[in-house]
């Protein structure tokens, strides 16, 4: 969309989002300011080795052994290259390899994500990630391609707009329901919008316990209380009467 000329026909002076949250109640606001939700990195590693029958691990070369390497070593990409105070995030998520019990084979694949809030940090990622991926690979004999695939930027939000934003739902939802330090890993492709122009991405609270509408957002029961929708329009509709008067 951004591509396609979105933000420029007509000319956007500034963007606003929500997104429902089942982490907040019903009738509570997020407007954090600053980093809000996190970059979004895919990346999926084919290690290729020597296969071998199992009770003859000398005549191959492991790629099992090293793939498991390998996971491990990608954890000091957070542990010991980011400082603890910048949040990072390397989570392996699919391990795939052979055919049988007894047999060692030539091929061994995983899949799984990267994230981060830092700008400086995130740009930083697939080099530490290829650097210790081909090592460890090349220490144990094997070979390593990688598919590395940066989805969303950090979604930030504008110090500013942010200020406007939680004036605006403190209106709507009273002061003491606006929580301003909500943080994520997750991902959101509104960030594309803010890399652009100034903005909020707001988080509008859809849990209600007493309806049993507590199951988060990739839960199989996922549902919310839909009077959050009736809050979010209010509140991105004072927000659109503010900036433009403004």
């Amino acid at each position: 969309m951004v591509q396609e000329g979105v933000l420029q026909n007509p000319k956007v002076d500034a963007a606003f989002g929500l997104h429902v949250w089942q982490d907040l109640a019903l009738g509570k606001v997020g407007v954090t300011p600053g980093p809000f939700m996190a970059a979004v990195d895919e990346f999926t590693v084919t290690v290729t080795g020597k296969g071998a029958h199992a009770a003859q691990p000398d005549n191959g070369i492991d790629p099992v052994v090293c793939l498991a390497s390998i996971v491990g070593a990608l954890q000091t990409i957070a542990s010991r290259h980011t400082s603890p105070i910048k949040e990072v995030v390397v989570s392996v998520t699919q391990l795939r390899a052979g055919s049988a019990f007894n047999i060692i084979p030539e091929t061994a694949m995983m899949n799984g994500t990267c994230r981060v809030f830092d700008q400086d940090v995130w740009k930083t990622l697939p080099e530490h990630f290829e650097r210790i991926v081909h090592g460890v690979a090349q220490a144990y004999g094997c070979k390593a391609e990688i598919e590395y695939e940066r989805f969303n930027h950090p979604t930030v939000n504008d110090l500013e707009m942010a200020k406007l934003a939680h004036a605006v739902a403190a209106e709507v939802v009273g002061e003491e329901n606006v929580v301003t330090d909500l943080r994520t890993m997750g991902g959101e492709d509104f960030s594309s919008f803010l890399e652009q122009v100034p903005g909020c991405f707001l988080a509008i609270g859809s849990r209600n316990e007493s309806k049993g509408l507590v199951y988060g957002h990739h839960h199989p029961r996922f549902d919310v209380d839909e009077q959050c929708l009736g809050i979010g329009a209010e509140i991105l509709h004072r927000i659109a009467r503010r900036f433009l008067e403004s």
